[in-house]
């Protein structure tokens, strides 16, 4: 049976991104705590809300085209306040249109993302020398 948290991560979930689909990047930066932390796709850290807002502008500037995420499945672990997002990614890239395939891990404190970590597949994976 779901409970209230689990009721209130799935619609926080699906607001944050519904900012994406809106290319709102004040609406998707209202869901992220201050000292907020956002790893992206290919190692990038952004802390801080303002690091944050930074790269979601580059994101939304045009470059892509119209970017519109589709989401394949959400999973809730409402007693952590964690949620696990898979999607697919549908851009431009080179002047082509793409899909990319990923997911976001999203930590919440009450109703804010606290860390959002972004992975997605690629042909050749990321790496860190050892």
């Amino acid at each position: 049976m779901m409970n209230r948290r689990h009721d209130e991560l799935k619609q926080l979930t699906d607001e944050f991104l519904g900012a994406f689909n809106r290319a709102d990047v004040d609406g998707i930066m209202m869901f992220f705590a201050e000292d907020a932390v956002y790893e992206e796709f290919h190692g990038k850290v952004n802390e801080g809300k303002a690091e944050i807002r930074k790269s979601f502008e580059g994101l939304f500037g045009g470059r892509f085209g119209t970017i519109c995420f589709h989401e394949d499945d959400t999973f809730i672990d409402a007693d952590a306040s964690k949620v696990m997002s898979s999607w697919k990614l549908h851009l431009d890239m080179d002047r082509k249109p793409v899909v990319l395939y990923g997911l976001d891990l999203l930590y919440f404190e009450e109703r804010k993302i606290t860390r959002k970590l972004t992975f997605v597949k690629a042909k050749a994976g990321l790496y860190e020398p050892s």
